[in-house]
């Protein structure tokens, strides 16, 4: 008779645990549908396809090119900023080095490369050259979408990548 009642209670236990996870939202499920969302901004950078924006970005969501000191607000604007990439470089590519997400940030470390057949208007004739520069792009979640997405990268690099001599100016070095 025990041994009956110590099975019952393990199936009721196992029956509860699984409706738990099947009905209780998680900081698991956050997190994957939040790294999902992530793949999906990938994805949208590297196909130019500005039709699934919204479903990755949330209308008001904020781009900061942190480098650029530029910040785009809302879907209209994100999308300009893909035409740019488009415009001097339409074979860009972003290709994920490592992922980290949580249920509330995400951080994704990418590689952006392409071909500079075009001109970067106000700063750059076409070179034909090709640039592969390492960034990293700090993620804000919210209501199952990105809130905001600021992107850090070496600008520097980049332009020396298409041909451009950078002098900069002598520096202390960082203190710690």
């Amino acid at each position: 008779m025990r041994i009956q009642s110590c099975r019952s209670c393990v199936l009721s236990l196992a029956l509860l645990v699984i409706l738990s996870a099947c009905f209780a939202p998680s900081e698991d499920q956050d997190r994957v549908a939040n790294e999902q969302l992530i793949r999906g901004a990938v994805e949208f950078w590297a196909s130019k396809d500005t039709g699934q924006l919204g479903a990755v970005y949330a209308e008001d969501a904020v781009l900061e090119d942190v480098t650029e000191g530029a910040s785009y607000e809302g879907l209209d604007a994100i999308k300009g900023s893909l035409g740019d990439d488009v415009t001097y470089a339409p074979d860009v590519k972003v290709e994920i080095v490592s992922l980290f997400v949580s249920a509330e940030r995400g951080a994704l470390e990418w590689l952006w490369s392409g071909t500079q057949t075009g001109d970067i208007p106000g700063l750059l004739p076409a070179t034909d050259r090709t640039f592969s520069v390492r960034g990293v792009s700090v993620f804000e979640f919210e209501n199952g979408t990105i809130r905001k997405q600021s992107d850090y990268y070496d600008a520097a690099r980049f332009l020396n990548q298409l041909g451009v001599e950078i002098q900069l100016p002598e520096m202390p070095p960082d203190e710690g």
